[in-house]
C-alpha cells in the first residue's frame, strides 16, 4: 500500500477508476498502468479519459491484428485493406495517447518529472558520476 503524505495525494487516489465501458481485461489493464503512473507521479483524476482511451484503442488494434492474421481476410483483397485500415487507425490513436500519457520512450524524456520522484542521491551516486557510469 502507498503512504499518504497528505490528505489531498489519499483523496486524488481514491478519484483514479477505470471508467464503466471497460471490460473486466481492459479494466485490470487500466489498474495496473495507473497504478506505474501514479508511482512516477504523472497520473491524476484528470488523466483517467485519456487512459482509457489508450486502453480502449490498444486493444482494438490488438483484435484488428488477430483478424488480419486469418485466413479468411487475407484470402480476400478487399477485407484485408479494410482491416489494414482498421489496425491503421487504432495504432495511431493507441500512439497518440501512449505519447500524451508518457508511455513511450520518447514521451518520457520529454516529461519534466517532479524532484520527488527522481532518484535520490547516495555516497556512491557521486563515484558514479565521477567514474563516467
Amino acid at each position: 500500500m502507498k503512504e499518504v503524505t497528505n490528505l489531498n495525494d489519499f483523496r486524488e487516489d481514491n478519484r483514479i477508476k477505470p471508467p464503466a465501458h471497460l471490460t473486466k481485461k481492459q479494466k485490470d489493464r487500466f489498474e495496473e498502468l495507473a497504478e506505474q503512473l501514479k508511482q512516477h507521479r504523472v497520473m491524476s483524476v484528470t488523466d483517467v479519459d485519456s487512459l482509457a482511451m489508450y486502453i480502449t484503442s490498444l486493444d482494438m488494434h490488438d483484435k484488428m491484428v488477430k483478424k488480419l492474421n486469418s485466413r479468411e481476410v487475407q484470402e480476400d483483397p478487399y477485407s484485408l485493406e479494410q482491416y489494414s485500415k482498421l489496425q491503421d487507425r487504432y495504432f495511431k490513436q493507441a500512439r497518440a495517447s501512449a505519447n500524451d500519457l508518457g508511455l513511450t520512450i520518447s514521451s518520457r524524456h520529454k516529461m519534466d518529472i517532479p524532484a520527488s520522484a527522481k532518484p535520490k542521491e547516495t555516497k556512491f551516486s557521486k563515484f558514479q558520476k565521477a567514474g563516467g557510469q
